[in-house]
């Protein structure tokens, strides 16, 4: 915003004078009126226009960029001026003025809520549908006349996938990418064209499909740690692969990254060809026996062992060179590039990365129910008493003395709970501590079903996160829940559980579907869903005799 100068009349003069100005006062006059209109050339490292084709990132009409200018003679400023490009010409209300220069800063893209040259700024976290408008370009330059060029660079990182299927049964068709564990936001000084540490809550990025099975989104640089998950692939058969690498990441500022993804089978190592027993090594078709690469069969008698000092045949005097050793399958090998390519002329450099099959996983939990379930006693429960359960299997948290029981049959649990006992999850309360070999996908959601029955007349179910602390978000009705409340009436339960948020409270009852804030949910991490616990519990009015509450048929399933 320019500030304005405004001429006064001689009317408005004389009033102001008499209401306030004393003899001593003198009142400098406004410089005049008038100025010319800057005009800006402006492109991505000398280019012209702002989408990214291939690799090259251009303006387009329609775009807006913010500018802040000072004169630093005549003191004029304007503060996040908007700029709009019509498709030749950026129109907008900067004038110079004879006799000053002026030092410019300008982003893209431009944002009615940036207030100063200091500003944070967020990219999309669903990139599906564009990723340009969080491909953040800053540019700054000195002029003393109309004629200004901006060169912009970017801010950001390019992050591309490529998807490569490892073997015929993965189906690639429609896939969804989304890189995980990211700090979407970063403080930028526009003057000094600084981009500080990425920040906010880590999350998944969803990417954009820009090609057959290319991919890509635009973040902030910074870093995925060592084993920490990088990349989630939702493949087309259903199967979600998550991909953690065990060499660190780093997303440079200013740089493109391509992973070159393979999404196999669910072992990574599995021979690609199981079916031919007479080729143990995939990496060499031509050698059967991969533990010793200079003797393809060792049950040739005429074939030496140069290092058996019985055998009398010497060594061959010209042996093959020995084999450069294989990489380590690491999920994903980063190696970096050397120079610009041709074609990426607004990207500094791509750095390639490689990945093995990665880590597949289930769209169900399985929870079985036998006879014979001895459940973990877990007390009750209270914020210094969370569950440690380390495996899979069934709890009880009673309170002291509460006399409630639990009985298992064969595809059912029951709790009954005696006449004036205290209802309430935390006093009589059963569940499933859900550990499998792969943990829950963040970001999702799942439908949890079972059957319920018995002479109770209601109950609830919560879903609580792998340290047993803080309840994960039921979708109720139109809001979020910590609870799903259900009356027992012989028929089916069905409840929607969201991976991406869990609640402040530990422990925090019931939330009322579309009146509480859903600021009273924070986001979760992927800790929080290495496992979860399912936890029962009979409701019923503490006034009636010995209800029971059954439940059965329990299913925890991925809503794709």
């Amino acid at each position: 915003m320019r500030i304005s100068i405004q001429i006064l009349t001689l009317a408005a003069a004389a009033l102001l004078a008499a209401s306030s100005c004393t003899q001593d006062e003198v009142i400098t006059p406004p410089p005049e009126q008038g100025g010319t209109p800057v005009e800006f050339t402006m492109g991505v490292r000398a280019l012209s226009r702002t989408v990214t084709e291939g690799n090259v990132t251009n303006f387009v009409a329609g775009d807006e960029v913010g500018i802040f200018a000072t004169g630093e003679e005549d003191g004029n400023t304007w503060t996040n001026e908007r700029y709009g490009y019509d498709g030749n010409t950026w129109n907008g209300n900067i004038t110079v003025y004879e006799g000053s220069s002026y030092n410019y800063c300008a982003y893209y893209p431009y944002n009615a809520q940036v207030t100063g040259t200091t500003s944070l700024f967020t990219v999309d976290t669903d990139q599906s549908g564009g990723y340009n408008h969080s491909d953040v370009l800053i540019a700054t330059g000195t002029s003393d006349n109309a004629n200004v060029t901006l060169n912009y660079d970017h801010a950001f990182t390019l992050v591309e996938v490529v998807l490569q299927a490892g073997s015929e049964n993965i189906d690639l068709t429609g896939a969804t990418v989304a890189l995980t564990n990211v700090l979407p936001s970063a403080s930028i000084n526009l003057q000094a064209k600084e981009v500080g540490a990425a920040s906010g809550t880590a999350g998944s990025v969803t990417m954009c499909p820009t090609e057959e099975h290319t991919y890509r989104a635009i973040v902030p640089a910074q870093s995925i740690a060592q084993g920490q998950s990088a990349l989630m692939v939702a493949a087309g058969d259903g199967t979600y692969h998550r991909f953690n690498p065990t060499t660190s990441i780093s997303y440079a500022q200013g740089q493109m990254l391509r992973m070159i993804i393979t999404v196999g089978n669910e072992e990574s190592g599995e021979d690609p060809d199981p079916e031919d027993p007479d080729d143990p090594d995939p990496d060499d078709p031509d050698n059967p026996d991969p533990d010793d690469p200079d003797n393809p069969d060792p049950d040739d008698p005429d074939n030496p062992d140069p290092d058996d000092p019985d055998n009398p045949d010497e060594p061959d005097p010209d042996p093959d060179p020995e084999p450069e050793p294989e990489p380590e399958g690491d999920p994903i090998t980063v190696i970096i590039g050397s120079t610009v390519e041709t074609g990426i002329e607004d990207w500094m450099q791509v750095v390639e990365g490689f990945s093995g099959t990665g880590t597949k996983y289930t769209s169900e939990i399985e929870i079985p129910i036998t006879a014979d379930i001895v459940p973990f006693s877990g007390g009750k429960y209270a914020t210094n008493n969370t569950l440690k359960m380390t495996e899979s299997g069934w709890f009880t948290r009673y309170a002291a003395n509460h006399g409630a029981t639990v009985s298992f049959a064969a595809g059912a649990v029951s709790v009954t709970m005696p006449t004036g006992s205290t209802r309430g999850w935390n006093n009589c309360s059963f569940g499933y501590h859900a550990k499998g070999e792969y943990p829950l996908l963040k970001n999702a959601r799942y439908r949890l079903t079972f059957n319920v029955s018995g002479t109770a007349t209601a109950g609830g179910v919560l879903v609580r996160t792998s340290q047993d602390n803080f309840n994960l978000a039921v979708v109720q009705d139109d809001g979020l829940s910590t609870v799903q409340s259900f009356n027992v009436r012989n028929g089916s339960v069905s409840c929607i559980v969201n991976t991406s948020q869990k609640h402040k409270d530990a422990s925090s009852g019931v939330i009322v579907p579309g009146v509480d804030d859903k600021v009273d949910f924070a986001a979760v991490t992927d800790a929080d869903l290495s496992s979860v616990y399912i936890y029962f519990f009979n409701n019923t009015n503490t006034t009636d005799s010995g209800s029971t509450l059954t439940i059965s048929n329990i299913r925890f399933e991925l809503v794709k």
